[in-house]
């Protein structure tokens, strides 16, 4: 709530929707469908930040993605930017970020509207039910980078189900953290 009233000034669109696909995962990715499809096809946005209804990030979220898109939006490989890490937020080292790989994590994030522009949409929307949005766009966001903080942006870890994995010695979360 507090990064909305912040930057209410620069918000040109918020949209509320309610529940429309059968399951959460189909609402959470029509929700993100929906509004990347406005931002980037009727509004025209250079980028645009999805968040989770569960999800608080934190004051500053806005300004690292605003630092990381004008440092990187001519570079042909950038794709976005993560605003969760597995490390929790604390003061003092925000600006500490990684390039990474690895594509879309997390329940908040900022795509651009060059990645966007390479997604088949209609593929997509046959899926929704099935994968989350994030593995749906990974194919492409993976052969690029995005800016991860190591300092995380969220405030919460949301349900930390999809994310992340209980095991420790998980081959693929150790590459993540690595």
């Amino acid at each position: 709530h507090q990064v909305l009233e912040k930057w209410s000034n620069r918000i040109d669109v918020m949209v509320r929707t309610r529940p429309q696909g059968n399951t959460p995962l189909m609402n959470i990715n029509l929700n993100g469908l929906l509004s990347r499809e406005i931002a980037f096809k009727w509004m025209r946005c250079d980028w645009s930040i999805g968040i989770e209804e569960d999800t608080i990030i934190a004051p500053d979220a806005v300004n690292f993605v605003v630092h990381c898109f004008e440092k990187y939006r001519r570079n042909p490989f950038f794709r976005g930017v993560n605003l969760g890490s597995k490390n929790r937020y604390s003061e003092g080292s925000e600006g500490l970020y990684s390039q990474v790989s690895y594509g879309v994590q997390g329940q908040a994030s900022m795509l651009t509207n060059r990645t966007w522009s390479h997604f088949n949409i209609n593929r997509i929307q046959k899926k929704l039910d099935k994968s989350g949005l994030d593995s749906l766009m990974e194919h492409f966001v993976k052969s690029g980078f995005m800016c991860t903080p190591h300092n995380s942006r969220y405030l919460d870890f949301g349900w930390n189900g999809t994310h992340a994995s209980p095991d420790p010695e998980n081959e693929h979360y150790v590459r993540l953290e690595e």
